[in-house]
């Protein structure tokens, strides 16, 4: 299969599991420069065999399968063509109508990596970044904490004769696990809202809800932090709104937000390792089998397609924009 591979700020696939690809004969098409970021340069991409192209429009044109990791712009889902395979973290739960319109009209099968599931629930892909994540929010509350980046000058983990601060965490799945271990691992309180509030709720196939209103954010201390990483999925505050890795907090009711998309991002060679290693095996079996052949068994792939053959395969976001819904045992 024709595998093609855009420039993003994280790479999907290390150059050894390019390779790997190769090897098993797939042609990979990779836009130059999209592994600089994780420190891996064209020429070991093309040391294992992979063919560097020189824009993005190349890289989707020549490939069946379309491989990213950020949900596609606008301007890239204008560029999918006919019967292709979209594989990327897409979080279509929020996505705009015409997004969706556009894959049914072109007969795209779109596979979500946060929607990938095993038969005991869980979503590999979805949880490797997920501990990246919950690895980094301690050290960027601790950052924001700081007096000079607008903060209250607290240490979070306190020291001798002055009190931790307190660290709140809504949600207990991997992002918020993680979190809540490095919090305690500082010796920072986890019990009330106080100076960070760490938002990592995860609702499947649906924007997160808005647990927190504007009234809640304003009874946090002036110089309080509050780290959203539920905004992937639209952010879990009335208050939150994406922000980037250039630009990445804002203050609204005197709380310092940092609410960017793709925290790993941060961390791009430990990242991209990490998500080469977990989806490997799933690029194989893609470009093995194909899309039918996985809708017709109940395996983890079948579980995150979105889309495929002009219907779309979820009633939770098919229903709501009156689309053509067509849906698979499972």
């Amino acid at each position: 299969m024709d595998i093609g591979i855009v420039r993003e700020t994280r790479a999907p696939l290390i150059p050894v599991a390019v390779g790997h690809l190769v090897r098993q004969g797939n042609r990979v098409v990779i836009e130059s420069h999209t592994g600089a970021a994780s420190g891996f340069d064209d020429q070991a991409y093309r040391e294992m065999g992979a063919t560097i192209v020189y824009s993005g429009d190349e890289a989707i044109a020549r490939s069946k399968l379309v491989l990213k990791v950020y949900p596609p712009s606008w301007d890239e889902y204008r560029k999918l063509e006919e019967g292709q395979i979209l594989l990327s973290f897409l979080q279509l739960s929020h996505a705009t109508r015409r997004n969706l319109e556009l894959l049914l009209a072109r007969n795209v099968t779109a596979i979500g990596f946060e929607a990938i599931e095993d038969t005991h629930g869980d979503r590999p892909v979805l949880t490797v970044m997920s501990e990246i994540a919950g690895k980094l929010i301690l050290p960027i509350a601790a950052h924001y904490l700081q007096v000079r980046q607008g903060g209250r000058g607290i240490l979070l983990g306190g020291t001798p004769g002055v009190a931790p601060a307190t660290v709140v965490v809504l949600g207990a799945g991997v992002v918020g696990a993680n979190a809540a271990r490095g919090a305690l691992a500082l010796g920072a309180h986890t019990i009330v809202l106080d100076d960070v509030l760490i938002g990592a709720v995860f609702m499947t196939m649906e924007a997160t809800p808005h647990l927190l209103d504007r009234e809640l954010i304003a009874k946090m201390r002036p110089g309080s932090v509050f780290v959203d990483v539920s905004i992937d999925q639209g952010g879990c505050s009335t208050t939150s709104w994406p922000t980037t890795i250039l630009d990445p907090v804002y203050v609204d009711e005197g709380v310092i937000h940092f609410c960017v998309p793709n925290i790993p991002a941060l961390v791009p060679r430990t990242a991209t390792v990490a998500l080469s290693n977990t989806l490997l095996p799933y690029v194989e079996r893609i470009a093995s089998s194909g899309p039918d052949a996985l809708l017709a068994e109940d395996g983890p792939l079948a579980r995150g397609v979105y889309t495929h053959g002009g219907y779309c395969l979820r009633r939770r976001i098919a229903e709501p924009l009156s689309l053509p819904l067509k849906e698979v045992a499972r």
